[in-house]
């Protein structure tokens, strides 16, 4: 259906007469039939629009130029009429008559109107389609295929060529119900000749070579992302036939763009493998930094529960510090006890502790006051006292032989209640509990050195779980209450009360305790 007889086009053309006027001088750059002998229909729209304002221009006489803006601007309409039915499968012979027929009633039409004065070089184009369809040429079925490129780097002399066709583009919004949105869109010559710039600076083809996207790979990203998303935009308002300008315009934009994209991706994949790197690299050294912490604590732990190999508290937890006082290495254990108090003086407790000296200073007397104060109470922190209530408490349920006669007995009443809240906290009810009896038998002889505030076994565990779960929270090498206790617990199962060795226990225990409360003077 390319190619039809030269007497069908014959017989169309006698059904009309008359002369027809044009000039091979007046070729414009802007052609409807390609040289693949397809139709631009984007083209032939375009050069519509431009006869119209030329009509508009040129004819003074207003019903002459209402008379040739109704024919010339509906040669672009024609035009499509034809395009679409080529473009047709099942078009028929009487069909394309028709739609040649109005194309060359059309053209003739607008041509009489120049009689006599000069033809506009926009009609050159659709006399050069009528001659060829004279001549029983038939334009083919498609589209335009455009700019021939052989290689991505004639994009820039493609672009260049490109340029001053894009300066027609806006003539198609005159007809456009979104105007204002059509020219700006349309408005493409800037952008092609940027693009061409960046284009010629480096062969196109050296993009499949980078893998980091410099500032001449983000200018080709840029402008070719700006010209390919404003010739999308300006296809938009041909319709479904946009000029093969447009259409070449918009490819060059879409090819550099992908590329261009593709650098960047690749960038982006290196520096994800470079962040996993330093991640994996960081965690590595994070993992070695707790390894070393972890090993230095339990180095300085098993430093300070070293005990020596003879100790009669050997493999007892705290022995270091039941062999100090045991030894009558008094400083020893002190400092036992003051390294105790490391989670309440240097984590995160104490830091709290700082932060309220800040805040409630000036009420104590001072900051420096406050936090002097809250040292010296960290110095006189001790276990003994604690201890010997301890000791008290469980000699006779280790020693029931050895309680003696004259034993202290110690009766300890707790009153009990359970509380009832609602899911606010809000105490609603109590419940009185019958109340709990302990009754101690204390030897006679520990009983001056033993406050009855340490002979509560509630309040002992308490207090030791209390000072766990503190290690426990802000972790630094030390010796607890809870170690301390539980060896002397293993250290009355082992030996008998009568043994030398926890006869000296004891005897040192209340002169530790003693010499404890004299030096613990100095701080208050």
């Amino acid at each position: 259906m390319n190619q039809f007889p030269k007497t069908f086009i014959a017989i169309v053309l006698l059904c009309f007469g008359g002369s027809f006027m044009s000039s091979a001088s007046q070729i414009s750059a802007m052609q409807i039939l390609s040289p693949d002998n397809k139709l631009d229909v984007g083209n032939a729209k375009i050069l519509a629009s431009k006869l119209e304002l030329v009509c508009g221009e040129r004819l003074s006489n207003q019903a002459q130029a209402f008379q040739c803006k109704a024919i010339c601007s509906r040669l672009g309409d024609a035009v499509e009429g034809l395009a679409s039915l080529l473009n047709r499968k099942n078009a028929t012979q009487q069909g394309l008559k028709t739609s040649v027929k109005t194309l060359v009633r059309r053209t003739m039409r607008c041509n009489q109107i120049w009689q006599g004065r000069t033809i506009p070089e926009e009609f050159a184009p659709f006399a050069i389609l009528f001659k060829s369809m004279k001549n029983g040429k038939l334009p083919s079925a498609g589209v335009p295929s455009g700019i021939s490129l052989a290689s991505v780097d004639q994009f820039g002399a493609a672009l260049l060529q490109l340029a001053p066709r894009a300066t027609g583009f806006q003539s198609i919004c005159l007809s456009s119900l979104f105007k204002d949105n059509c020219i700006k869109s349309c408005e493409l010559r800037k952008n092609a000749e940027e693009l061409a710039k960046l284009v010629q600076i480096h062969p196109v083809s050296s993009l499949e070579q980078k893998n980091k996207a410099d500032s001449w790979v983000r200018g080709l990203h840029d402008q070719s992302a700006t010209l390919n998303r404003k010739a999308r935009e300006c296809a938009v308002h041909f319709g479904r036939n946009p000029a093969a300008a447009l259409v070449s315009l918009q490819k060059i934009g879409q090819t550099v763009l992908d590329k261009t994209n593709q650098v960047i991706k690749r960038q982006q994949a290196a520096e994800r493998i470079a962040l996993a790197e330093q991640k994996r690299l960081r965690q590595q050294q994070k993992y070695a930094d707790k390894q070393a912490e972890r090993l230095a604590y339990d180095q300085e732990l098993a430093e300070m529960r070293a005990c020596r190999d003879d100790s009669p508290f050997k493999g007892v937890s705290g022995c270091s510090y039941l062999t100090a006082v045991y030894d009558g290495n008094f400083p020893q254990a002190i400092n036992i006890e003051y390294q105790s108090t490391a989670p309440y003086r240097q984590g995160w407790m104490g830091q709290s502790y700082k932060e309220m000296s800040k805040m409630f200073g000036s009420l104590y007397g001072g900051q420096g006051k406050l936090n002097q104060d809250l040292a010296n109470m960290w110095k006189a922190h001790q276990f003994i006292s604690g201890l010997m209530g301890t000791y008290a408490t469980y000699y006779e349920h280790y020693y029931p032989q050895c309680i003696g006669n004259d034993a202290v007995v110690v009766t300890l009443t707790t009153e009990r209640q359970r509380e009832y809240r609602n899911g606010f906290n809000a105490l609603v009810r109590t419940e009185q509990l019958p109340s709990k009896v302990d009754i101690i038998h204390i030897p006679r002889r520990l009983y001056p050195h033993v406050s009855l505030d340490k002979v509560n076994k509630d309040t002992q565990a308490s207090v030791q779980i209390a000072d766990m779960l503190a290690g426990a929270i802000n972790k630094f090498p030390r010796i607890n209450l809870y170690e301390v206790t539980m060896g002397l617990s293993s250290a009355m199962q082992r030996y008998a009360c009568q043994s030398p060795q926890m006869q000296k226990l004891e005897q040192k225990m209340l002169k530790f305790q003693s010499h404890r409360e004299q030096y613990n003077r100095q701080f208050y």
